[in-house]
């Protein structure tokens, strides 16, 4: 269910209660047949500093994951396919000059 951002108000939870979590960067996973499916939703976040000149620098980034979910290889295996088809739907209507 797709609920409007100004349904949801600024609160980040959806109409069916569902919290919102901060932008994510990424993702990675892994399948560890027969037992374990695992994706890592993360963000990353850079520390800044003061250069020798005052100017701002990054001196590292620090990852940090938002959700870890584990599942299992028939369920990782259907979210993969899920989200391929609404890759090719989305490059379709890229395609046809149609705003996805």
């Amino acid at each position: 269910m797709h609920v409007p951002q100004e349904a949801a108000g600024d609160r980040g939870i959806t109409g069916a209660g569902v919290r919102r979590g901060p932008p994510v960067d990424g993702v990675y996973g892994t399948l560890t047949p027969p037992t374990l499916g695992q994706v890592a939703f993360y963000y990353d976040l850079p520390e800044i500093g003061a250069g020798e000149d005052g100017e701002m620098i990054v001196e590292s980034i620090q990852r940090r994951i938002v959700f870890d979910a584990r599942m299992s290889p028939a369920t990782f295996r259907a979210i993969a396919r899920w989200m391929m088809d609404q890759v090719e739907d989305y490059d379709r209507q890229e395609r046809e000059g149609r705003s996805p």
